[in-house]
C-alpha cells in the first residue's frame, strides 16, 4: 500500500489529493469542495475526512443527530409483501409502510431474510426507532457499526429517506470533528502530497496499513489532528463484515438514483420536497 503514495508529486504550493474508496456510494456535490477547503483553512491538520455515512464512530453522531429513521426489513410472511410497486424505485415513499407488531426486533447480528433481494421499509412510528438495529450504536470504532449489515443497511435507507425529503442537513455539524489521535476510517479523505511525502513513505512499516500511518502513527509523531468536516457529506456501502448488505435492494436503488440524477446527460430532474406518503 506504501506505493500507493510514493506516486504523490510535491508542487510549489503542495498538491492537494482527495482519496475516495471505490464503495463510495454517494457523494455530495459540494463534499470535495469542503474538505479541500478545511484542510486549507488549517493547515496544521494532517488530513481532513468528510462525513461519511456508515462510517464508524460518526454513525453514532448520526443517530443523535437525529438523521437515522426507523426501518425494518421485510419478511415473506408480512401482509406488504404483495404490495411491491410495479417499476422499482429508490424512494422510500414509493413502497408501503413496515407492517407488523409493536414489538418487534431485528437483532443486529440476524442473518438476512430467505428468498433473494429484499427490502427494508419505514416505520410509521417515529417512536420505533428504538426497537431498530441502529438504537444499538456506540461511540467506537469497532464493534457494531463496523460488523453489523443490519445496521449498515438502515443507514443506507435512511440516507435515501433524507435525499427524497431534502435533509440531508440532518447530518452536518460544525466545527469540524478533531479526532484527537483516534483512529477514522479513510473512506474518503484529503491530505496535501508533500505531508505524506516528508515522513519517508517508502519506509513505512510492513506491520502497518495506510490508515494505521495516517490517521494514528503519523500525526502522533508529528503531533497534527485528524479533522472531519461536518458540511462534506458521503455514503460508504460496506465493511467486510457488513457483506450481507448485498442480501438488500440497496445496491438497485443507488443505481435508480444515479440514473435519474446523475447519469442521465442534461436532466433537469430534482429532489423532490415533500415527505415519505407511503401507500
Amino acid at each position: 500500500m506504501a506505493r500507493l503514495y510514493q506516486t504523490l508529486e510535491r508542487g510549489a504550493e503542495g498538491y492537494g489529493y482527495v482519496k475516495l474508496d471505490d464503495d463510495i456510494v454517494w457523494l455530495a456535490d459540494d463534499a470535495i469542495p469542503h474538505m479541500v477547503t478545511t484542510k486549507l483553512k488549517y493547515p496544521d491538520s494532517f488530513a481532513v475526512s468528510a462525513n461519511v455515512i456508515n462510517g464508524p464512530p460518526l454513525s453514532f453522531l448520526h443517530f443523535h443527530l437525529g438523521a437515522l429513521h426507523p426501518y425494518f426489513p421485510e419478511l415473506e410472511a408480512d401482509p406488504t409483501y404483495t404490495n411491491h410497486s410495479s417499476s422499482e424505485n429508490w424512494r422510500p415513499s414509493s413502497h408501503p409502510f413496515w407492517s407488523g407488531p409493536s414489538t418487534f426486533r431485528w437483532p443486529q447480528d440476524r442473518d438476512p431474510p430467505e428468498g433473494g433481494k429484499h427490502r427494508w421499509l419505514r416505520v410509521n412510528d417515529d417512536r420505533a426507532l428504538h426497537r431498530t438495529p441502529v438504537a444499538n450504536l456506540t461511540y467506537d470504532f469497532w464493534g457494531p457499526t463496523y460488523e453489523s449489515w443490519a445496521i449498515a443497511a438502515q443507514q443506507h435507507y435512511s440516507l435515501l429517506e433524507n435525499l427524497e425529503r431534502n435533509t440531508t442537513d440532518l447530518y452536518k455539524f460544525q466545527p469540524p470533528w478533531n479526532m484527537q489521535g483516534e483512529r477514522i476510517r479513510i473512506n474518503c479523505l484529503a491530505i496535501l502530497g508533500d505531508d505524506i511525502l516528508d515522513t519517508d513513505v517508502e519506509h513505512w512499516p510492513n506491520n502497518r496499513g495506510d490508515e494505521d500511518m495516517i490517521v494514528l502513527d503519523l500525526p502522533k509523531k508529528l503531533q497534527r489532528h485528524v479533522l472531519i468536516e461536518g458540511k462534506a457529506l458521503a455514503a460508504h456501502f460496506n465493511f467486510m463484515h457488513q457483506h450481507k448488505i448485498t442480501a438488500t435492494d440497496l445496491l438497485s436503488r443507488y443505481n435508480l438514483y444515479a440514473n435519474e440524477f446523475i447519469c442521465r446527460h442534461g436532466s433537469q430532474s430534482k429532489h423532490r420536497n415533500d415527505g415519505p406518503k407511503q401507500q
